[in-house]
């Protein structure tokens, strides 16, 4: 993550997958850019008041879809995106996002602090706010996540997210941080 003149830079890379976000200020995203060469998906997401446009190829076929939201957040990196909601004094909050395994579907969720929990990670108890994600509505019943943020500093430690069309739970665990 870098600082740019009008909030962030987000790049994350596999040997699959790389993804570009630009935020503003308070880590809610202008524009996405997500490249996956095997799957044949080049896409581009930018919002422009209250209207998201994704622009390109996914899985093989050109799309173009023009969402229009309301005045909540989008954000496409939960992690970074939910710090500041994390670090401050609401128990609820709403924002927007786009389903990655299908580009087309843009969501609004409701993320509510579920209390605080002591994780061990690295041999060490680390305090963290666990946060509850879900779609709204009766949605709800059909995705919902849990991330732990370190309660210091929002820095999201864990995960647990329901994988795609019947994939298994996919958990992630911050390991280490590099200066």
């Amino acid at each position: 993550m870098s600082r740019n003149e009008i909030g962030y830079s987000i790049v994350s890379k596999t040997d699959a997958w790389d993804h570009e976000i630009t935020t503003d200020a308070s880590f809610s995203t202008l524009k996405w850019m997500y490249h996956d060469a095997a799957e044949g998906t080049a896409i581009t997401a930018t919002r422009s008041g209250d209207t998201i446009v994704v622009d390109g190829v996914f899985k093989g076929k050109k799309i173009q879809a023009t969402d229009r939201i309301d005045k909540e957040p989008w954000y496409q990196d939960w992690g970074i995106g939910l710090k500041s909601f994390v670090l401050g004094n609401e128990k609820t909050f709403s924002f927007w996002s786009i389903n990655p395994n299908d580009v087309k579907q843009m969501g609004k969720f409701d993320a509510k602090k579920e209390g605080d929990e002591s994780l061990m990670m690295n041999d060490a108890a680390t305090e963290t706010q666990r946060v509850r994600v879900a779609l709204q509505g009766f949605l709800s019943l059909f995705f919902s996540a849990d991330y732990w943020f370190r309660k210091s500093d929002g820095v999201l430690v864990q995960s647990r997210t329901p994988g795609a069309s019947g994939k298994p739970i996919l958990m992630l665990e911050l390991v280490a941080v590099e200066p």
